[in-house]
């Protein structure tokens, strides 16, 4: 059974077990069993991605917000987390406005804890960290969680008021992925950024 929520991923995994040791996993909400059976519940979560919305100005040029994966199931599983963006459509025209991704340095590294990302400098990336310009270069994040842990990635993004123009967007969307054998499903999140010489425009506008 597959259960979605915003911003969420619920599926439910039966275990059966044999003699011999695990005989196979399968996704059910029906059937008759034999032997020991497991219930649990794989439930991945993604918070702090709308703490990336930004509406950048010539001085303000840079954002940074912790985004944080939890396991809120009870079975152990893997995870990837990547990000896509693509400007958004100029209001009243149904055109795209010009891509302010193109003008973003990203940075994305790992962290113990979401307040440790406010302690790196302005402008900076730590060792470790993977950079790149735009949102669409980014690799995946990926990794494991037991039951109740979480994963910590804090994410940068600088534009280069140089190398865009004003009513520049980009919409970004994070996608979560989670899924045992066959079995997967994705959750998504979006934020947009914005570019003007006044900082009239608002985060949420397009």
């Amino acid at each position: 059974m597959i259960k979605r929520m915003s911003g969420t991923l619920a599926l439910v995994l039966v275990l059966v077990l044999s003699g011999a040791g695990i005989g196979h996993a399968y996704w059910s909400a029906h059937g008759e069993l034999t032997g020991r059976v497991a219930v649990g519940t794989l439930s991945m979560t993604q918070t702090g991605v709308d703490g990336l919305a930004a509406a950048f100005t010539t001085d303000v040029t840079e954002v940074t917000a912790p985004v944080v994966v939890t396991n809120d199931g009870t079975v152990s599983a893997p995870f990837a987390l990547s990000f896509t963006g693509a400007p958004a459509a100029a209001e009243g025209t149904g055109q795209s406005s010009g891509d302010l991704g193109a003008a973003t340095l990203v940075s994305v590294w790992p962290a113990a804890d979401a307040a440790s990302c406010a302690s790196v400098p302005a402008g900076d990336a730590p060792d470790g960290s993977t950079s790149s310009t735009g949102w669409n270069a980014i690799p995946p994040l990926l990794g494991t969680l037991e039951p109740g842990g979480s994963a910590v990635h804090c994410v940068r993004a600088v534009i280069d008021p140089a190398r865009a123009a004003p009513g520049d967007t980009v919409v970004v969307t994070s996608s979560l992925t989670s899924g045992i054998g066959s079995w997967s499903s994705t959750s998504t999140a979006d934020f947009g950024q914005s570019f003007s010489d006044d900082a009239i425009v608002s985060p949420h506008s397009f």
